[in-house]
């Protein structure tokens, strides 16, 4: 297969799998938020050659986290899985991949994936799953991004079952670091203040807001900036009473405007539809 033609497949797949998860029952409780790390500083990181043998790995755990960029994992835990079949069905989708010809093009990866043995070695794995039964899943290690393996649907609709038992309570964000807007109010408000700074002075930065509706189910808004562009993207794959989905735009600037309860920021200077930058954070007075 030559490299275009296998291009062509891979961007294909990605849109195929452009839907969303679901939701479901938490794993394991969450980590302190930090920096998204490189491959290359994470400790039992190996070559993709070892990478690819999953013959002589035996994992105790699995780690999900919601996927922010490539050549990273973000360290916010969405779930963690222990029992032994749970793992099992990790290693087997990955075992019975099969590698896709030529260099990947594709959309940003929903989920990081983190092996890890009793030992402490780790295998890191970006994960494309989509939302509908039946399809193929994809995914790639995180050292190695242009390399991809097409999941199968049986093990692929094994893992969205996985994930779809993921409960991402309020408490596990807040724990997470995760600027947490729920009924009860509005946790971490210092994340976000140090975001603004970062920004204002051009320093890359991250803000990562999760909504949470009356009925507890989450909404995700997350915020990169690098390089004089923010990053937006909002996923409402765990909102069960709303139409999942994942959004990205791209924006210059953050506007302010002052409220009777206190400062109102939205993104400005944005690309593409508007709805989909419909971002809104209310920072109440002391």
């Amino acid at each position: 297969m030559g490299k275009w033609k296998a291009i062509v497949m891979a961007i294909g797949l990605a849109a195929l799998l452009a839907g969303c998860g679901e939701r479901g029952e938490e794993r394991g409780a969450g980590e302190s938020s930090a920096p998204s790390r490189q491959a290359s500083e994470l400790p039992g990181t190996v070559s993709e050659t070892a990478q690819t043998d999953w013959s002589e790995f035996a994992p105790t755990t699995a780690t999900v986290s919601r996927s922010q960029k490539f050549g990273s994992v973000y360290p916010a835990v969405l779930g963690r899985f222990s029992e032994v079949e749970e793992v099992e069905a990790f290693v087997r989708a990955a075992e019975n991949a099969k590698r896709i010809d030529g260099m990947l093009d594709v959309a940003n990866p929903e989920y990081d994936l983190v092996l890890t043995d009793e030992g402490g070695e780790m295998r890191e794995l970006h994960l494309w799953l989509g939302a509908s039964e039946g399809k193929k899943g994809m995914y790639t290690f995180v050292s190695d991004t242009g390399t991809g393996f097409t999941i199968g649907e049986a093990d692929a609709d094994a893992l969205r079952k996985l994930v779809g038992a993921i409960d991402y309570r309020s408490e596990q964000a807040a724990a997470n670091g995760e600027i947490v807007r729920s009924p009860s109010g509005l946790a971490n408000t210092d994340r976000w203040l140090d975001f603004l700074l970062d920004f204002g002075e051009g320093k890359p930065a991250e803000a990562h807001v999760v909504t949470y509706t009356d009925e507890g189910d989450p909404i995700f808004q997350d915020l990169l900036f690098e390089g004089g562009t923010i990053v937006y993207t909002t996923d409402t794959t765990m909102d069960k009473f709303g139409s999942p989905n994942r959004t990205r735009s791209f924006c210059k600037g953050i506007d302010n405007s002052k409220t009777e309860r206190g400062t109102m920021y939205t993104l400005a200077q944005c690309e593409g539809d508007p709805a989909n930058f419909s971002f809104e954070l209310q920072m109440e007075n002391d």
